[in-house]
């Protein structure tokens, strides 16, 4: 290389933005590791080319972030540089493959001879094969290899330049976005929005880059085709050592897939909602218009009941008590999706008081026993009171539909066992039958709202398979528990607790 001459003011630069860092194939040091082995490896080269020419200047420069030329080593007298105007000079590009890392440059009083620029060209080769066996020239161009092969977009611009241009642009980003480099570099990001720039995502990023800070948004961009796709971008600031701001790293996925399935669900989700709304609605107002005639029919068929057993007409009588039954029951079903439909909307309500459980299930047990009298009932329970804070509708409710429970999957057996006990600060119920049983492999899934054990089905016992998913329901809210031990053939145990309610 010939010797040229160069502005002495120019011979001390650092940190200078390279001339035209868009337009050459060179990238500048992102990690500092690497940039610290590089500096090392210059440093030693040109000390000893210090050494063999003792009246030349010796300075390498490499591209550190954003492609900012850093002064990485010096050596020789130089103070001599500083008082010329016009100083003769000999540089050699550091290049590992393709890529340019930096400059290896001498300065003379006098013109370099031909043995000194020889001697200059050789270390430089040295400096590179230098490079290659400490791995950075193999390691340089692995991360370029990954760059170049990720689906994802990488960018970086210059916030000191206005309107903070794209300064790179990652093959994976113009794959992503249908530019070519040519028509990104130089450009502000925002180009990819086009007209829709009105985005939550959009007020984020440009508060991020106001306050030199990272972010994560989502971005609706259009291709150059313009063609919609979604553009997750992680923004980061890339700083200097004393914490300036030096560039933006940009990191682009295309979420589209991810957004456009995430949009259905919320459509979906909405349809249900809205679906559900029109059940509960439908449930609530059926229920009421339903309720008014069972209520006449049941009142009407006691009546005639009463009358056709006083007349001795017992076979019409025995019809009519089967009429006011099944009406008990369709009104008891009634109820039950109601209920249910309140639990879903979270709409089920309770009016909480003290009350004495003792004497509300002495009730539920003389119920029980009037309703079947070919049923043994043994009741058993302690003595005092049992005070506790809890809707009393709602908790003979419960009662009731564990005691309906065991009188109608009971076998041949025809009794129950029902317990009313203390248990340290918790009141205990328990109602035992010598039934059916519930089989091991289904009990994790018997307070499932519809759920129903197989064996009964198989039974022939019909039923909705609510009550158990109410009754789960209302103890949970009132800080109970509910649970039981159960084996097939060999019957059930339900338990309730409610907390005792402080004197």
């Amino acid at each position: 290389m010939a010797t040229e001459h160069v502005d002495a003011g120019a011979a001390d630069t650092r940190g200078v933005q390279h001339p035209d860092a868009s337009s050459v194939s060179a990238k500048g040091y992102e990690d500092p590791a690497v940039l610290e082995s590089v500096r090392d490896v210059l440093q030693a080269s040109v000390t000893d080319i210090a050494r063999r020419l003792p009246e030349v200047a010796v300075r390498s420069w490499v591209l550190g972030p954003g492609n900012v030329l850093q002064l990485a080593a010096r050596a020789g007298e130089d103070r001599w540089l500083r008082k010329r105007a016009n100083v003769p000079f000999v540089g050699y590009p550091l290049t590992v493959g393709s890529r340019v890392l930096g400059v290896i440059a001498a300065f003379s009083p006098t013109e370099l001879s031909d043995e000194a620029t020889a001697l200059l060209s050789g270390v430089a080769d040295r400096v590179v094969v230098a490079l290659e066996l400490h791995g950075i020239g193999r390691q340089i161009n692995l991360q370029d290899r990954a760059i170049a092969a990720s689906s994802n977009g990488i960018i970086i611009s210059d916030p000191h330049q206005p309107d903070d241009p794209i300064i790179y642009a990652s093959p994976g980003f113009e794959r992503m976005t249908g530019y070519p480099s040519a028509e990104i570099i130089g450009r502000n990001c925002r180009f990819l929005q086009g007209d829709d720039r009105d985005q939550e995502g959009v007020s984020e990023l440009r508060a991020a880059v106001a306050e030199s800070r990272g972010c994560r948004v989502v971005l609706r961009n259009y291709r150059k085709d313009g063609s919609l796709f979604y553009n997750e971008l992680t923004l980061s600031p890339v700083t200097d050592r004393e914490g300036d701001l030096i560039n933006f790293i940009g990191i682009q996925s295309d979420v589209t897939a991810r957004e456009l399935i995430q949009q259905e669900r919320d459509e979906l989700l909405q349809r249900v909602e809205n679906a559900l709304a029109v059940r509960d609605q439908f449930i609530s107002i059926a229920s009421h218009e339903l309720r008014t005639p069972l209520t006449a029919i049941k009142a009407h068929a006691q009546f005639v009941e009463r009358k056709l057993r006083r007349d001795g007409n017992l076979d019409a009588a025995a019809r009519l008590q089967l009429i006011d039954r099944q009406a008990t029951q369709m009104g008891a079903l009634i109820s039950d999706l109601l209920d249910v439909s309140q639990i879903e909307s979270g709409h089920l309500t309770y009016a909480m008081h003290e009350l004495d459980l003792g004497p509300l299930l002495d009730q539920v047990v003389e119920e029980t026993r009037a309703a079947q009298p070919n049923f043994v009932v043994e009741w058993e329970r302690e003595h005092g009171p049992f005070p506790v804070r809890a809707d009393e509708v709602r908790i003979r409710q419960v009662a009731t539909n564990l005691v309906s429970n065991a009188i109608k999957y009971s076998s041949s057996e025809s009794r129950l066992r029902i317990t009313l006990r203390r248990v340290g600060d918790q009141a205990e119920l328990s109602v035992r039958d010598w039934g059916i049983g519930i089989p091991a492999d289904q009990q994790s899934r018997i307070f499932n709202r519809y759920f129903r054990a197989g064996n009964a089905t198989e039974s022939g016992l019909s039923g909705p398979g609510l009550g158990l998913h109410i009754s789960h329901t209302i103890i949970d809210a009132h800080g109970g528990r509910l649970w039981f031990e159960s084996e097939v053939g060999a019957g059930s145990t339900f338990y309730f607790t409610l907390p005792i309610a402080s004197s």
